[in-house]
């Protein structure tokens, strides 16, 4: 006959939920300067890296990584900002996460570290027995011809200061089964993160290696999907075009929440400058070559191209500048007699001169 057994109700089901906190934190003696709060902080990390695991969020190097910002640190927690501040610094001073910044008002990427050393076996050391101070006046001996303590109140009238050895006044400490395990009171269970072998990690130049084959191989795949050597028969001169595209579709996602982020990560970090006219250069390309401006922009070509016309008119302007100048008779004695005249002169030939470099290189291709 089955039991009467009540069903789970609601949020009755969640109970027997937890999240994990490894014990070698509280052991080990490298993390005993580690605060507490910060040990219950890397359990949550913990928990939230395994579901970045079965989501797939990997690095090129094949690592996990996690997004756990100051808010929901500061949610789950139930702290302020400048503590939630301080735990991750705490957590990362001592080496247990690894943060890198992405840029661009995205997350910041948290790489949660193994927390089991290579040399380290986990296990406290055994605390040194202490000594009998007992004197042997004072022990009794049984007929079976062992030694017994005497009971606490026998050996002295008044409270000893020290505690006994079989425990506290408060909570004493029962007596312990003979057997012949040693530390029968650690109770091991499965390790909730298998420690992972330092050798099975590959190295960074294999990483790379890796990386660069997988992006090979996909780019050959990307190529045979599009018909990548027909499209170069029919388009000769589109040939950058083309390339362009394919490294559009060279791009990998990562899955966040129900959104698809592109993996884009800036590998161009100098800093360019360009005046008037590598703006009209870029919105020229922007509403006129969409499909150039994206790729350009997405192959991080942009801001160099930009920065190049910007100085290839300037450089143009003053050569058919002087040029003109110099074919017209303007010079600076007509400045000094006329300056009415020299200032009309000077404004036509800054027309033409840039009429002539808009033409050739703003609105060209």
């Amino acid at each position: 006959m089955p039991l009467n057994l009540d069903y789970f109700y609601g949020g009755e089901s969640e109970q027997y939920s937890f999240y994990r906190i490894p014990k070698v934190l509280f052991t080990a003696a490298h993390y005993r300067a580690v605060p507490v709060e910060a040990k219950v902080l890397y359990g949550l990390l913990l928990d939230r890296m395994a579901l970045s695991a079965r989501n797939g969020w990997l690095d090129e190097g094949r690592r996990v990584f996690i997004y756990f910002t100051l808010e929901d640190a500061m949610a789950m927690m139930g702290c302020g900002h400048n503590k939630a501040v301080r735990l991750f610094a705490d957590l990362e001073q001592i080496g247990l996460i690894e943060r890198r910044k992405q840029g661009q008002g995205r997350p910041t990427r948290i790489y949660v570290k193994n927390f089991i050393l290579p040399t380290e076996t986990g296990e406290p050391e055994a605390p040194e027995a202490c000594p009998d101070s007992t004197p042997p006046d004072q022990r009794e001996t049984s007929g079976m011809g062992k030694s017994e303590e005497a009971p606490e109140v026998l050996t002295s009238q008044n409270r000893k200061s020290a505690l006994p050895e079989t425990g506290s006044p408060d909570f004493p400490k029962p007596n312990a089964n003979k057997t012949d395990k040693n530390k029968t009171e650690r109770n091991d269970t499965d390790l909730s993160i298998p420690p992972s072998s330092p050798r099975d990690s590959p190295t960074r130049a294999q990483r790379q290696q890796m990386r660069m084959d997988e992006m090979d191989s996909y780019r050959e795949l990307i190529k045979e999907n599009i018909s990548y050597d027909l499209l170069l028969q029919e388009n000769p001169y589109d040939d950058e075009l083309i390339d362009g595209y394919v490294e559009l579709m060279e791009l990998t996602y990562s899955l966040c929440g129900d959104y698809l982020i592109p993996n884009l990560a800036l590998e161009d970090t100098n800093e360019y400058h360009f005046g008037k006219y590598g703006r009209m250069r870029c919105a020229y390309l922007k509403n006129h070559r969409p499909a150039l401006y994206s790729s350009l922009l997405l192959t991080e070509k942009l801001l160099p191209h930009l920065a190049e016309i910007d100085a290839a008119c300037r450089e143009q302007m003053e050569t058919i500048e002087k040029a003109l100048m110099k074919q017209e008779g303007v010079t600076e004695a007509l400045k000094a007699s006329d300056q009415m005249e020299w200032v009309r002169r000077m404004n036509s030939i800054h027309s033409r001169a840039e009429e002539t470099v808009l033409h050739d290189l703003i609105y060209d291709g």
